[in-house]
Parts: C-alpha cells; sequence; structure tokens
C-alpha cells in the first residue's frame, strides 16, 4: 500500500476543502490500486480493502450509510455511496439562473467569457440547445453595444460566427488603441521640439519692445474667460449678461476656465476601451445610507442617469451553510459521555418475557435492521444468562418504509426509578423569546442512542428476537426514564449559552438580530461538536423566519397552533356518543389559551357529559362545533410575553363560564376560560365578576406577580 494511501487512512479527506474533486482523484487512484494488487481478490475483500484505506472518518461516514439485502459487499454499492455523500446534487435552476445572469465584464476577453459560459452550461442540463443558449447570452451578454448591434443584425446567426465577429471587434479595438497611443507620443515630441525651436530663435532674434507688445495685443483675438468664446479685446458678447438662463441650455465645458475651476465630466457612455482611466469619487459604499447632491456651473441642478454596476455577491459565514462548516457535528451517531446507568428498585422481581412473533413479511427487513444497528453499536448480542428480557416491538415507518426497533418494558418500568426532571412547556420556553426575528430548529439524530449505558444497564435492557437475543448499549426508547434523563443531559449542555431552548432532542436558537442568532448558533454547532452530539441535518432548519416547535408554530410575530393540529380539528366528524364528545373536548383543549371564552363556546357540547343527560346530537350542538370551526380558523396568534412591561388582566364573567385574558401592548398573550358549577350559576352578577377576577388572576399568577394589576 503506498503513502497516499496510509496517509489517507490516517487522516482521511472528507474535512478538506473541495470534497468533490478530493474524492474523483482518490476513486481513481483507488480503482487502480484494486485492479493491480486485488485482481484476484472476492469482491468483498475489496470492499474491507475500501473500508481500511479510506480511514476513521471514512468508515463513520460509512456507518451512516443504509444498504440493502447483500448490498454492503458490493464495490459498485460501496463507492456510489461514498460518491453520493462526496459529491451533492447540484441544484440545475440556480445555476441556469447564473448562466442567465452572465454578463461580460468591462475588462474580460471574449474567448475568457465564452469559456465561463461553457463551464456553467455544462451542469445546466441544455443537452442539444446548449449551443444556441451560449450564443443566445453572448448577444445579451456583451459589454459593446456596437457589437450586440451587429449581432442582432446578422442572419443565420451561430456560436461560432458570434464568437468570431466578437473577436475580430476585439481586435480592431486593439489595434486602434495602439494607434491611438503612437500618435500621442509622435504629437508630444512635436510639440517639445517646436517649443525648443521657439526657445532657440528668441535667443538668437532681439524681440519687440514692451510697448509694441502691448499695442499688438490689444487688438490681436483671446479667449474669453467669460463667454468661452475667441474674440478681441472689450468686445465679449457676454457682457452685462446673465450666464445661466432658465430657456437656454449651456454647454458647461465650454464656459468654465479649466485654470481656475474644477474638472465637470458631461454624460458619456464609454467601453472597455474607451474609458479614460480616471476614477471619480462619489461616496463611500458602506452601511450607512448617505445622499450625494451634484451640482453643475452656478449651482444649477444636474441631471444623472443611474445603472448597476457593483453588485453585492454576499460574504459568507460558518453559519450560512452549517452542514458543510460543521461536518462532524451532521455525520454519523454520536455518543456522549458519562453513561447512564439505570436504578432499579430491587423489591421489584425480575420478568422474562416470551419472544413475540414477527410477521414473515417483516422478517428479513428485521435481520438487516438489527445487523445495521449492531454495527453502529447500538445493540450486540447476548449470550449469557439476565434476570431480565424484554419483549420486542417493531414498527415499520410509514413515509420511508423502514423499521423502528423499541423495547415493551413496561415489566422494567416498574422497577426504574425516576429522576424526575422537569420537561420544559410552550409557556415556559415562550417567555424566554420576547424580540426573537430569527430561528433555527436543530434535532438530534436519533438523541436516545446518543446515551452510552454501563454494563450492568445494557444487561436490563435484553430483549427477544427471532434471530437470538440482544442488548441496548445505547438508551433505548420506552424505559420511562429516558425522557427525563435525555432533557437532563442536553439541558446541561447548553445551560450556559444565550438564546438556547432545549425540549428533549429538539434545540431551538434564536437571536433579536442576524449577527446575534448566527453568533448563537455557531455556539451551539461548537458546543455540539466538543461533546460529540450530532444533529440530523434533514430535519433542522436554519435562520428562518418561524419554526414548528412543542406543536406550535413561533415566529416574530408571536405563537400561534400548529397547522396541522388545526386541520386535523377541521376534518374531526361530529361525536355519536359521549366517549366520542370526550375526545373532541380532549382535543380542543389544546387551542384554549388561543381562544377566548371557550368555556362558553363548548358549553352546549359538555352538557353531554352530564349524567342526567342522554346523548343526543341536536341542532344546538351541531352549531357550537360549527362555530369553534370557525374560530379555529382565523389567524390565532398569541404576543410573546415581555417580563419588562406592565400587563393588564382583563376579566368576564357570564352566566356559564369564566373568562380572562392577558394583554401587554394592546396584544394578547395568553386567555383563559372555565365553565361555572351549579352552585356558582346562582351568584349575583357582582359576585360572578369578583369570581372572573379572582380566576384571572390566579391563572395568570406567573405572568402578574410582583406587578401592578389593571383589572
Amino acid at each position: 500500500m503506498d503513502g497516499h494511501f496510509k496517509q489517507t487512512a490516517r487522516n482521511g479527506f472528507f474535512h478538506e476543502d473541495n470534497l468533490s474533486e478530493k474524492w474523483k482523484r482518490w476513486k481513481q487512484t483507488m480503482n487502480l490500486y484494486l485492479e493491480v494488487a486485488m485482481g484476484e481478490k472476492t469482491e468483498k475483500e475489496q470492499c474491507r480493502a475500501v473500508l481500511y484505506v479510506i480511514g476513521l472518518e471514512g468508515r463513520e461516514i460509512y456507518n451512516t450509510f443504509n444498504f440493502g439485502e447483500n448490498e454492503a459487499d458490493k464495490l459498485e454499492v460501496l463507492l456510489k455511496k461514498f460518491e453520493d455523500y462526496c459529491i451533492p446534487k447540484k441544484n440545475v435552476t440556480v445555476i441556469r439562473h447564473r448562466f442567465n445572469t452572465r454578463v461580460q465584464n468591462s475588462s474580460e476577453s471574449i474567448d475568457q467569457y465564452l469559456t465561463d459560459l461553457k463551464l456553467i452550461a455544462k451542469n445546466c442540463e441544455f443537452e442539444h440547445l446548449k449551443d444556441g443558449l451560449i450564443r443566445d447570452r453572448i448577444v445579451c451578454g456583451t459589454n459593446s453595444s456596437r457589437v450586440k448591434e451587429r449581432l442582432l443584425r446578422e442572419d443565420g446567426l451561430t456560436l461560432d460566427k458570434a464568437v468570431g465577429i466578437c473577436r475580430a471587434d476585439e481586435e480592431s479595438r486593439k489595434q486602434m488603441k495602439t494607434l491611438n497611443e503612437e500618435e500621442q507620443v509622435h504629437a508630444l515630441r512635436r510639440k517639445t521640439q517646436n517649443q525648443r525651436t521657439n526657445r532657440n530663435e528668441g535667443y538668437a532674434k532681439k524681440g519687440p519692445s514692451r510697448r509694441d507688445h502691448e499695442k499688438r495685443e490689444s487688438n490681436s483675438s483671446f479667449s474669453c474667460g467669460k463667454c468661452g468664446t475667441t474674440h478681441e479685446r472689450r468686445n465679449c458678447p457676454a457682457y452685462g449678461k446673465s450666464a445661466i438662463n432658465a430657456k437656454s441650455r449651456i454647454t458647461i465645458r465650454s464656459f468654465v476656465n479649466q485654470s481656475f475651476s474644477k474638472s465637470v465630466h458631461g454624460l458619456d457612455e464609454y467601453s472597455s476601451c474607451e474609458s479614460d482611466g480616471e476614477n471619480y469619487f462619489v461616496g463611500a459604499v458602506n452601511r450607512k445610507r448617505k445622499s450625494k447632491k451634484m451640482l453643475a456651473f452656478h449651482h444649477s441642478n444636474c441631471k444623472v442617469r443611474q445603472s448597476n454596476s457593483c453588485y453585492h455577491d454576499g460574504t459568507k459565514t460558518d453559519v450560512d451553510d452549517p452542514v458543510k462548516s460543521f461536518p462532524k457535528v451532521f455525520t454519523g451517531l454520536g455518543c456522549l459521555e458519562k453513561p447512564y446507568h439505570i436504578k432499579i428498585d430491587s423489591s421489584v422481581n425480575p420478568v422474562i418475557n416470551p419472544p413475540r412473533k414477527i410477521p414473515a413479511a417483516l422478517r428479513e427487513k428485521l435481520k438487516g435492521t438489527l445487523k445495521e444497528m449492531e454495527d453502529k453499536e447500538v445493540i450486540r448480542k447476548v449470550d449469557e444468562p439476565t434476570d431480565w428480557v424484554n419483549s420486542l416491538v417493531v414498527v415499520e415507518k410509514p413515509k420511508t418504509g423502514k423499521l423502528r426497533i423499541c423495547l415493551d418494558p413496561r415489566n422494567l418500568n416498574k422497577a426504574i426509578k425516576r429522576e424526575h426532571f422537569a420537561l420544559p412547556t410552550i409557556e415556559d420556553i415562550t417567555t424566554r423569546l420576547t424580540g426573537a426575528k430569527y430561528l433555527s430548529k436543530l434535532d438530534c439524530n436519533n438523541g436516545y442512542w446518543q446515551l452510552r449505558m454501563d454494563k450492568e444497564s445494557q444487561l436490563l435492557t435484553t430483549f427477544n428476537s427471532p434471530f437470538g437475543r440482544y442488548c441496548f448499549l445505547r438508551m433505548p426508547f420506552g424505559i420511562k426514564s429516558a425522557q427525563e434523563v435525555f432533557q437532563k443531559r442536553v439541558s446541561q449542555l447548553f445551560e450556559n449559552l444565550k438564546g438556547v431552548e432545549t425540549d428533549i432532542d429538539d434545540i431551538l436558537v434564536w437571536g433579536t438580530t442576524r449577527k446575534e442568532h448566527d453568533d448563537r448558533l455557531r455556539s451551539v454547532l461548537n458546543r455540539c461538536q466538543e461533546v460529540g452530539l450530532t444533529l440530523n441535518a434533514e430535519k433542522c432548519k436554519f435562520r428562518v423566519k418561524e419554526v414548528t416547535y412543542i406543536g406550535h408554530t413561533l415566529s416574530a410575530d408571536g405563537v400561534r397552533p400548529d397547522q396541522e393540529k388545526i386541520r386535523a380539528i377541521k376534518e374531526m366528524l361530529a361525536p355519536t356518543d359521549k366517549k366520542g364528545v370526550q375526545r373532541l373536548l380532549g382535543t380542543i383543549n389544546y387551542l384554549a389559551k388561543f381562544v377566548p371564552n371557550m368555556s362558553a363556546v363548548t358549553e352546549p357540547i359538555r352538557k353531554l357529559l352530564k349524567e342526567e343527560h342522554k346523548f343526543i346530537w341536536t341542532h344546538e350542538q351541531q352549531q357550537a362545533f360549527e362555530k369553534l370551526k370557525d374560530i379555529i380558523t382565523k389567524n390565532l396568534v398569541l404576543s410573546f410575553y415581555d417580563v419588562s412591561k406592565p400587563v393588564t388582566v382583563s376579566c368576564d364573567a357570564s352566566q356559564c363560564g369564566l373568562g380572562a385574558m392577558l394583554i401587554q401592548d394592546n396584544k394578547p398573550v395568553a386567555y383563559a376560560s372555565r365553565s361555572l358549577t351549579d352552585a356558582e350559576r346562582r351568584y349575583a352578577n357582582i359576585e360572578r365578576e369578583l369570581l372572573g377576577v379572582l380566576f384571572g388572576l390566579e391563572r395568570f399568577n406567573d405572568y402578574t406577580y410582583g406587578k401592578t394589576h389593571k383589572c
């Protein structure tokens, strides 16, 4: 094995720039090596050689690949997987947009312009239309209006003909420029020689007297600084007349004496070879907007024609494309430090569950999934006796068809001691999102599997399968302490970072400005890289204006219900029994904080749950049901709570319920309502109103504590 492969095996090349080109060269070298040195080896041995040579980082990427049956030992499939990883899919629309907006620069030759167009068109999938489209782009993008005019006049214009015309014009301009420079040099020499000759003649001849010179000068013509023409002295046509006439157009250059005034340039168009090479500073290009007023002679208005000649290409930062800037964070399955130990109540007797039957159609897929999990070091085979054996739960994902492997640890959960770590609610999080305008949502890649367990805890998760017993090396789904343990660990990882919220395996990063958001996102990604936490790039969203988080949609406007949940409620059918009413009320309770006086709206439906009422769905209930659906179709948005601003609690009471609303800056922050008991319905009106105030202050105590109340 040569030195190039040895270095790759040590360091890899996946962290280097221009990964696609590195991969192409590496693949070419690898194919030559396999052909020369391993031509007689089996395909499986060649695959193992590739995995050895590609290095540790490459093997970590290999562990993220999904192979079909017997595909892992096929060399062509293996190289195709790595090629798909190293060579990202191109966006034809973006490339074509770049092609169609490409124009020839002022200092760019036609050959340079043509070469760049061909390189861009190579990835545009133009096929047989490529030459014609390149020709059209040259016609539209040439920097010479004279050439464009000629190209548009040509009949039967082809690409070669268009390029020939551009080259001929370019060559003629170069020759004309050379001739002009030679004429200027000759003229300068003649002027110098004439000056020397006149100087010599002045020394040889006696000059005229001062009196004769003044007399001759008074009668001769001279260039006038007032009118700009040549005439005799004391005979100026502009004497006694106004210099600026509103109805006349004045040529600025002819009236300005160059010896005492600044150069004022007229409105001219220049091609690449016509420019006089001077630069005129108008204003600095910076973030502050400044206006510059251009004035002509005697402060008259000067019309300026503008055109875009400078484009902001944008300076990319490492968070503009986090997946490329932090490849380790988005590759493979991470592993956090400090393994988790499951604490067991010794008074609970261990249980060994028998194996469950697996449908024949899923057996081979299950076998492949278990093999994949074993390769990723998520599970391992168990040969020794264990006190606990759990049942296996196999769930087929509807979108991808892949299998999710879970435990059925109902007996084990009776023995597990919880850590009782509080999970955040949407109300807890939104109180800290004041001013959030830029948001990013990060998803941990198989979050629970990134937390290792010690050996004693591993054996507790032993499960039966048709292919033998296995146990989890990482924390599995299903055990009752999993949510709290993972939430605690992730919260501790990011607890000292500002603008970061965590909900189990979902991480929210926000900022009031783009720079603040990007700085916070960079800190989070660096922290993930330090601790070994990896993210799922397909489920992450970076620097967006709104995200879905904990079943709600967050944006700069505030928080509103998730549209999927609203759609599910709108598609619900009217209930047919009391259990259906309970399901309906349980579902719409999610919207209680978004809908004012929810209890009053649902009062006719809730009547059906009373024991003395039989289930009869009448027009009254149907009308309330339709009204509820109509309410949720409106834009239900609640503002983020700002602890620094005063709050107002608006309370109300009716014959059947109480309602309250929390307000800041005349915008709702939260709604609350409840129904009245039979005894409360017999209260006097003023008593019900006071009960409504008490209800509002108690419900919104988290927001109103320590503030002056307005009811």
